[in-house]
């Protein structure tokens, strides 16, 4: 050390020559020099490596004031330092990065203090500085654990040690990877804090005239904060899109990286030449940004390239920036290179391609002359060059190009042009393959239609192997069997061949779900279909009349429940008439799948009167055994009638199904061979039961149908403590009986729960009664199938479903989180080891359980955050045990908070019950509100 500079405590003792020592040219020691000894001085322990000390004597306070007043010296020298994170990065270990960034949110904020708790912090009232520690600390975070994944040099520091000292820059592997656990953990967190901020207002930075160093005179200390100086928006902005882009590329979350990093390159022209709170590097951002541009298939517009970045793209493309160099000689009207032909034609279809393209790209700017060019440089090509066979089709198919020639100097060019023109070529067996590709996997109507036309005139490879029929060629096409009959009595003709396309076609795309293309080519099918000669036309026609309407009525359920009245109501009355016309006069009747999937659209509809004698059904549709009992016991509660004949005919029915569904057995190949037991109760397997469920979308349907098997369930498990919640308990039998029912009856619930949670997610479409009741089964199974995980997420979804988020919540409701759901979560929350989340919910009881609160408390494998939850403790008898136990363990951080939450006035047991019904229900919402982040 040399002899004028001053050491670490001298400025402990006079804080005042901290700046005018760091604004030396010079400093010795420097400014990080500093940081280092004022953070280890500070976090180092006073006593010899013991626990801290449990008496609160005057000697324990002056040794806190010491290390406070040494962290906000650090603080000013950060402060000193613009907050610049990649010093920090490159000089500062991470135990003292991460010490430094929490003591600047301790003295910005007590409830900002603690990060693992920042996932539930409003943003919306911080003030200007807190907004920017905010940022800094959410910075840092995500950016070491970047950095933890990138190869780095060793940190170099620039004190020296004193002989005797321990190096205070020494950092153990556990201590590291403790600190990036914690940092990753919270990351996503950490991603929508700063996310939230990209949109908070005034933003200032703490510099060092902002803070107060305490001194042994001072009992308290207030920071300067109106010193605090502004951060221009786009410093401020620009900094998080690249540290949240670099985030998102490690993490290859490529799409996010890349709308990051774009904003951070609009901004960076906004900086001016020396940004004091932004330090985003140009050149490694223009590298994250081309990257995830290429990841990400977003390639930048030509014009915007550099010549490195078409060279690239030139190198990845086969060198086929030759081309580009011989199209702009051809049009400035110098030489080209004689030998481009024969490259060309060693480049094949593809460089045929690219040329036509390149051609095409540019040719609406070309004039007169420009065209005459081309148009000679084209001819030249094809004489001087094999490549005739591939060229001209390549010209023929792109309209502008194609014009630049006439006829005759299409076939001089290539000889066959006439005869391609006319059929395609036999000996060619490339091109009946191209058409064959066109018919199977176009489904665009005009492509069809000119496929179909091809196929027909076009010759096969070979005499002696025929052609096989357009229908022929792909054996998985399939359609109504009475629309298949009637269209095969028609004449053979290329246009009942496009028909037949359209048709298949349809039903693929039905299946795929894509309901509105399907729709299309039906459309297109009817159109073509009245044109064909026969006297089964009329059939026909009148038979996509009513595939139409069942693909209409798929679209509609599979959109339910967000579908238009007025589309629900013009859809039932169409299906109303369909299921009429089976006794029709003109002797063309809908087949059954139609009339199924009229009767699932009148009873999604509620339109269950139609169902139970409103229309005339056929009787011989196997659907109805259960769609009636159904309809039933639908229209029996919304009326509120009492009709046990009817409930417990449903009952009988899908009980049935459940016990008599289908057993498998091996074959002596040891193939899965399926066996239906039908008793003569039973109207369908549970497979079609499984089908008809997953059509089911009406809120009363689902909900009895939930209620009925959530019940069989209770009645086979026969234990109370895992009985699983059901509405309209009061309908059924009290019996079942059934040799191995339990399993199917519980994964056939499980299902239809997960099917009805994922269609009503919240009270949008139906009522929150419902939704919440349905929350509450699923959360029950998942309690009964040891799922604790999934279990918590749904009784904490329940909870919110019926309170609106909280908002109509009058001290949480009380029919959602019984004493026996909260039991259940309790159970929950210690399987998984979360021993504290335990013991506050102990307090949702009407009588708080001491007994299981206090062992929770006690327990040391707890895995979530002790003292993080404290906020959320309003009994005073489980407080006043935390103070004493921290007491006996001499844990004496964790015991002065506990004491601070103890001194909270709403807190006191003196108050009246309003008061602390108040109290409870704000820490109920803070701790319901936690879980969520972590569990939902």
């Amino acid at each position: 050390m040399a002899s004028d500079s001053l050491a670490w405590f001298e400025f402990l003792l006079n804080p005042a020559l901290l700046e005018s020592h760091l604004n030396q040219s010079n400093p010795e020691p420097s400014a990080i020099g500093l940081i280092i000894q004022f953070i280890y001085n500070s976090i180092k322990r006073s006593d010899g490596g013991n626990v801290e000390l449990e008496t609160m004597d005057l000697t324990a306070q002056e040794n806190t004031k010491k290390k406070n007043a040494l962290s906000v010296l650090a603080l000013k020298t950060a402060a000193h330092l613009k907050w610049n994170l990649e010093i920090f990065e490159q000089k500062l270990p991470l135990h003292m990065q991460d010490a430094l960034l929490v003591a600047l949110l301790a003295e910005t904020g007590e409830e900002m203090s603690t990060p693992s708790l920042h996932g539930t912090l409003d943003t919306g009232p911080l003030l200007p500085y807190q907004l920017f520690s905010l940022a800094l600390y959410h910075r840092y975070a995500l950016r070491a654990l970047v950095q933890a994944k990138l190869p780095a040099k060793p940190v170099k520091v620039s004190n020296v040690p004193i002989p005797g000292q321990q190096d205070p820059t020494q950092e153990s592997r556990e201590v590291q990877e403790g600190i990036l656990s914690v940092l990753d953990r919270g990351a996503d967190v950490s991603v929508r804090v700063l996310e939230q901020l990209l949109g908070a207002g005034e933003v200032r930075a703490p510099v060092m005239a902002t803070f107060t160093v305490h001194t042994h005179q001072s009992s308290a200390v207030s920071h300067l904060w109106e010193r605090c100086q502004l951060v221009a928006d786009e410093q401020f902005k620009c900094q998080i899109h690249y540290d949240l882009g670099a985030y998102h590329f490690l993490q290859e979350r490529y799409e996010d990286g890349y709308s990051h990093f774009a904003e951070a390159y609009k901004l960076m022209s906004e900086l001016g030449p020396q940004p004091e709170y932004c330090q985003v590097n140009i050149d490694k951002l223009k590298g994250y940004y081309s990257s995830c541009a290429s990841l990400c298939g977003r390639s930048t517009p030509l014009e915007k390239r550099s010549l490195y970045d078409r060279f690239l793209y030139s190198l990845g493309n086969g060198y086929q920036v030759q081309t580009l160099n011989t199209i702009r000689c051809v049009l400035e009207g110098e030489s080209w290179n004689s030998g481009y032909p024969l490259h060309l034609a060693q480049s094949g279809k593809s460089g045929v391609q690219f040329l036509i393209q390149a051609l095409a790209a540019k040719f609406s700017k070309f004039n007169n002359s420009h065209k005459e060019r081309l148009r000679m440089f084209i001819m030249a090509v094809s004489i001087a060059s094999d490549i005739s066979e591939t060229l001209i089709p390549a010209i023929r198919a792109c309209p502008p190009i194609k014009a630049l020639f006439s006829q005759e100097e299409l076939l001089l060019m290539w000889p066959k042009y006439e005869e391609s023109h006319q059929v395609y070529q036999s000996a060619d067996p490339n091109s009946l393959n191209d058409i064959i590709w066109e018919l199977i996997h176009s489904y665009n109507p005009e492509v069809l239609k000119n496929a179909v036309m091809l196929y027909k005139t076009t010759l096969p490879p070979r005499q002696d192997i025929p052609k096989k029929e357009i229908p022929e060629l792909n054996t998985k096409w399939e359609m109504p069997i009475p629309i298949y009959n009637t269209l095969m009595k028609l004449p053979q003709t290329p246009q009942r061949e496009l028909v037949f396309l359209c048709i298949a076609k349809a039903v693929e795309l039905a299946q795929a779900k894509s309901f509105r293309s399907s729709l299309s080519l039906l459309e297109e099918a009817s159109s073509h279909a009245a044109k064909l000669p026969g006297r089964e036309t009329g059939r026909l026609c009148k038979l996509l009349i009513w595939m139409l309407l069942m693909t209409k009525i798929q679209h509609c359920i599979h959109e339910l429940p967000c579908v238009d009245s007025n589309v629900m109501s013009e859809l039932t009355s169409e299906a109303r008439q369909c299921l009429s016309a089976h006794s029709g006069r003109d002797g063309i009747a809908p087949w059954t799948g139609v009339n199924n999937w009229c009767i699932l659209l009148l009873l999604n509809a509620g339109e269950w009167g139609s169902l139970l004698g409103g229309i005339s059904l056929p009787s011989h549709i196997y659907l109805l055994g259960l769609v009636k009992p159904l309809a039933a016991t639908a229209h029996a509660l919304r009326e509120k009638h009492t009709s046990k004949t009817v409930w417990y005919d449903l009952w009988d029915v899908v009980v049935g199904i459940i016990a008599n569904s289908s057993q498998h057995k091996r074959s002596s190949s040891g193939q899965s061979l399926s066996m239906e037991r039908h008793h003569d109760s039973v109207v369908m397997s549970r497979s079609a039961f499984l089908d008809f469920l997953e059509n089911l979308r009406e809120p009363s349907c689902l909900s009895i149908l939930i209620s009925l098997l959530g019940h069989v369930l209770n009645l086979l498990n026969q234990e109370p403590s895992s009985e699983i919640h059901i509405d309209h308990l009061a309908m059924w039998p009290q019996t079942v009986s059934g040799n191995g029912l339990k399993d199917k009856v519980k994964d056939t619930l499980t299902w239809l729960v997960d099917h009805a949670t994922r269609l009503y997610p919240t009270g949008t479409h139906t009522s929150a009664a419902l939704c919440t009741s349905w929350h509450l089964s699923r959360a029950d199974l998942a309690y009964m199938s040891d799922q604790y995980h999934n279990a918590l997420a749904g009784y904490l979804t329940a909870v919110f479903v019926a309170t609106d988020f909280l908002r109509n919540d009058n001290g949480v409701d009380q029919s959602v989180l019984t004493d026996s759901i909260i039991r259940r979560m309790i159970r929950c929350c210690m399987n998984l080891n979360c021993y504290t989340q335990a013991a506050i919910l102990c307090q949702f009881l009407e009588n708080i359980d001491y007994c299981t609160a206090l062992r929770c408390l006690q327990e040391r494998s707890a895995v979530d955050a002790m003292d993080a939850y404290y906020c959320c403790l309003w009994d005073v008898s489980l407080i006043e045990f935390i103070i004493n136990m921290h007491h006996k363990r001499g844990e004496v951080q964790r015991r002065d908070k506990a004491l601070k939450m103890m001194g909270l006035l709403e807190v006191n047991s003196n108050n009246n019950d309003e008061i602390q019904r108040e109290a409870a229900k704000v820490r109920k919402h803070r701790f319901l509100r936690s879980m969520a982040k972590q569990y939902l």
